[in-house]
């Protein structure tokens, strides 16, 4: 009895998975445990990663043994209660005051715009004005020097217009309007293509939580702890992939329609889910997602 109380968490949990003829590997496939993490709880180093995740670990582990995790997790707990607590403490961002600029130098630069505005406008009615009266005292000069031209005029400025515009054949005028209505549907078209709707989805944290998302199927995810108060906007062409470990943690809304009343999930189990533009998804972590929505295997 003495033997087996001086033993150390990770010696029980090799002791056992041994007794039961199982390897590492064939552990990490089924219970989605990073094999580091379980090399690391054997080993007796459970500051491989966060004391929160290794909990996780811990309870995945003697659960996937047959075990009661009660006993681990709670020794586990008098070793690094202290450490998470610390950890889970809110960080406070002090915000600096923004320097308020002067509004002279804008009036200024205002005022020498409208001054010029005004002058341009007055130039042009003062020339307006000023080439009327010397138009309309040239015309009757013009008109008495050669009379006898006038009557040619007419006929010469008629038959240069109708040399200029043929006249338009019922058939140009048919083809002319069908052309005009068969652009409208191609502009109208080409604009709707141009135009795309993105999934937002937004959270918000109660209390300082891990979380990890994907989307799109893209290389690229935003991987935090986010203190509480804070609060994230995301956008992607098509899908989200979420993953958290404390899920009441966090408030999601998915275009802007608040998910499970702000407590979405299971508080004692990782939120795991898809969102999309038709709604969420639940996953489960030994659920075998698709590739492109496949996250990092680790608690």
């Amino acid at each position: 009895m003495s033997e087996e109380k001086d033993q150390t968490i990770g010696e029980e949990l090799s002791a056992a998975r041994q007794a039961r003829c199982l390897d590492l590997e064939e552990i990490q496939r089924q219970s989605c445990v990073s094999l580091s993490v379980l090399q690391g709880i054997e080993a007796g180093e459970l500051d491989v990663v966060e004391p929160i995740f290794v909990r996780l670990a811990l309870k995945a582990y003697a659960e996937h043994l047959d075990l009661d995790p009660e006993p681990f997790l709670s020794r586990f707990d008098q070793q690094y209660g202290r450490i998470m607590k610390a950890r889970s403490q809110p960080v406070v961002v002090l915000s600096q005051p923004t320097p308020r600029r002067s509004r002279k130098p804008l009036i200024i630069i205002g005022l020498v715009i409208g001054a010029c505005c005004v002058l341009a406008v007055a130039f042009f009615y003062f020339f307006s004005y000023k080439q009327t009266p010397t138009q309309a005292a040239d015309t009757p000069t013009q008109m008495t020097d050669d009379p006898v031209q006038m009557p040619s005029t007419p006929a010469q400025t008629t038959s240069v217009v109708a040399q200029s515009q043929p006249p338009a054949t019922p058939s140009d005028l048919s083809a002319q309007s069908s052309t005009e209505l068969a652009e409208l549907p191609a502009t109208g078209a080409a604009a709707q293509t141009t135009e795309s709707v993105p999934v937002v989805l937004e959270l918000e944290a109660r209390d300082s939580t891990w979380v990890q998302i994907r989307w799109d199927g893209a290389a690229e995810n935003f991987e935090a702890i986010v203190p509480p108060g804070e609060r994230h906007r995301f956008e992607a062409r098509d899908h989200f992939v979420v993953i958290s470990t404390r899920p009441h943690g966090l408030s999601y809304w998915l275009d802007g329609q608040l998910l499970g009343n702000g407590q979405l999930g299971d508080p004692e189990q990782v939120l795991h889910f898809r969102a999309a533009a038709d709604g969420i998804e639940f996953l489960t972590l030994d659920s075998q997602p698709s590739a492109r929505e496949t996250p990092d295997a680790q608690p």
